[in-house]
């Protein structure tokens, strides 16, 4: 007696099923994780430049900021002597100085800026805000101005 050997089409499809179940939990978890830690980087480093201008500011002659102005990544590294960890390419900080004793700081994704953090000093408060493009959080057309 010869017996066939494989899959019925039935096992097959239960299978498929089974799988089709088990990622439409798994996959957005593993999104959620990947965003936070995203987020995280951002807000790490976001922390360690806080610290270099806060530096700025104590060995400054004037005991400010420094210009009010927008400073990019390249400009943040030369003069408040700052650089981010990780991938330096991943994300676009900028620090914007909007008086002697306010600033802005602001991480977001570089390729779609799709994620972002921005933290603000001023009237001796500093808080953080964090969003996602199209988020209800405050987001101007670019996060980082």
């Amino acid at each position: 007696m010869n017996r066939a050997r494989g899959f019925t089409l039935i096992e097959l499809m239960i299978t498929i099923a089974i799988l089709a179940i088990i990622s439409a939990f798994a996959i957005p978890a593993y999104n959620s994780y990947i965003r936070e830690s995203r987020l995280s980087a951002m807000r790490m480093n976001l922390d360690t430049l806080r610290i270099a201008v806060e530096a700025y500011r104590l060995d400054s002659r004037a005991g400010n900021y420094g210009t009010t102005k927008t400073y990019d990544k390249a400009a943040i590294t030369s003069s408040f002597g700052w650089i981010p960890e990780g991938d330096n390419s991943a994300y676009d900080y900028r620090v914007r100085v909007t008086s002697a004793t306010t600033y802005q700081l602001c991480a977001a994704r570089a390729v779609a800026s799709d994620q972002w953090v921005r933290c603000t000093k001023g009237g001796g408060n500093y808080a953080c805000t964090e969003g996602a493009k199209g988020s209800s959080a405050v987001l101007v057309s670019t996060p980082c101005p």
